[in-house]
């Protein structure tokens, strides 16, 4: 299974922070549900484990990235392997200090 996150940016051709925040819900130990991430097509966690990162269920955690977008969307895709996929919260902030606003 397939979840897909698009989202417009203010700047094309430009480096973006992503973060992205999990919270493990429903599993109670690890390597129950597994999924890799590839931002802008590139794979950025190969299965991914939101349990084992967090050290616990409905513990938060989070991933950050610093991402060149090339065209005027960013595109982030979550491909399950073990169950499905789950964000919890997606986050985009323009990674160079010279645009403000940008956030």
């Amino acid at each position: 299974m397939l979840l897909k996150f698009k989202a417009p940016v203010f700047v094309d051709n430009y480096s973006y922070e992503v973060t992205l925040e999990f919270t493990e819900t429903k599993h109670d130990k690890a390597n129950a549900r597994l999924f890799d991430i590839y931002i802008e097509n590139e794979l950025v966690i190969e299965d991914f484990d939101v349990f084992s990162a967090a050290n616990g269920n409905n513990i938060p955690t989070r991933q950050t990235f610093n991402i060149l977008v090339k065209g005027n969307y960013l595109d982030i895709d979550f491909v399950a392997k073990i169950d499905h996929a789950q964000v919890s919260a997606v986050k985009i902030k323009s990674y160079s200090p010279d645009i403000k606003g940008c956030s």
